[in-house]
């Protein structure tokens, strides 16, 4: 009769790598909430953190495209909605800083006190 040598079934290595795939992957499952830029709890038709307005402009006269600038909601707290305002084909971005109800505050460098006044009426929106 021969020696029979049993292989154990898993090895120590698949162990552990499916130890640290499940526990990576229940992590970022409950992590997931953590990292949200606001609240899930928010209305609906609230600015979130990620919103994005791409706009084009033409020149009146002939129609043609004169520039394209998008803006990037990156930060919304109680009184302020900071947005990153990038032009196509330019480099770096210049921060715009809006009150609720998107009169602006701040531009780049340039401060609006109380505010510039050509923001939306609350009860418009």
């Amino acid at each position: 009769m021969g020696t029979h040598m049993h292989r154990p079934l898993f090895s120590a290595q698949k162990v552990y790598l499916t130890l640290l795939c499940l526990t990576l992957l229940v992590g970022s499952a409950l992590w997931s909430d953590a990292l949200l830029g606001q609240p899930a709890d928010q209305a609906n038709d609230a600015v979130r953190v990620g919103d994005r307005w791409v706009y084009d402009t033409k020149d009146e006269i002939t129609g043609f495209p004169k520039a394209t600038y998008s803006q990037v909601v990156t930060e919304v707290s109680p009184k302020e909605v900071v947005t990153s305002l990038t032009f196509r084909g330019q480099n770096g971005s210049s921060l715009m800083v809006y009150d609720h109800n998107w009169s602006r505050i701040e531009q780049s460098n340039v401060k609006f006190r109380p505010s510039d006044g050509q923001g939306i009426p609350s009860p418009w929106l």
